[in-house]
């Protein structure tokens, strides 16, 4: 299917989906389908990779996609690492959405169409990280002494109030989400 035609169905729905077992990154189809499944439930890996890129290193194998996958320095992470932080993370959903296979990447021969829905999709991440069952901030340069430390830090402290209502709220969220990204780095 034309993306064009997926940008006039008005959806806030990601206009794709990483399916974690096959590395398949499918397109949203007419109601919100993926692969032949209806509104699936899908889970959010965010992490840091941008200033990290290695020109000609190893990525990730993604199927399903047009642009290449940014190469990520190994002192960074490895391509290693970045698959099983997916199979981590998509351990009770089959679909997760991670930027690098479900936004189209920068890349020289990307059409002006890709831009665009580069744009259009980063304009929707609120409405993306809204639906998602759980999202996993992987904080892959800590090890779980130091993330641990951080939760009990937040844990101990009363309610942080934050003005962005599709932030994170409190303390006892950030270190839920503290001890979601401490479940990653136990899986490498």
């Amino acid at each position: 299917m034309e993306a064009s035609h997926l940008r006039k169905q008005e959806s806030d729905w990601p206009l794709r989906l990483l399916h974690v077992a096959s590395l398949t990154s499918f397109t949203r189809e007419i109601g919100n389908t993926y692969n032949d499944i209806t509104e699936p439930e899908y889970n959010i890996l965010s992490y840091t990779w941008g200033r990290f890129i290695n020109p000609g290193g190893p990525a990730l194998d993604v199927r399903g996609i047009d642009w290449p996958i940014p190469p990520v320095i190994p002192e960074h992470f490895t391509v290693e690492q970045f698959h099983k932080a997916i199979e981590t993370v998509g351990a009770n959903v089959s679909f997760i959405w991670v930027d690098v296979s479900c936004i189209p990447q920068s890349h020289k021969e990307e059409s002006k169409e890709a831009v665009v829905l580069r744009c259009e999709e980063i304009g929707k991440q609120i409405a993306i990280f809204r639906r998602a069952k759980q999202a996993f901030f992987w904080l892959n340069k800590h090890d779980l002494a130091f993330l641990a430390e951080c939760k009990r830090t937040l844990e101990d402290r009363e309610a942080v109030s934050y003005t962005n209502s599709t932030s994170v709220r409190s303390a006892p969220d950030l270190a839920i989400w503290l001890a979601e990204s401490e479940k990653i780095v136990e899986s490498l």
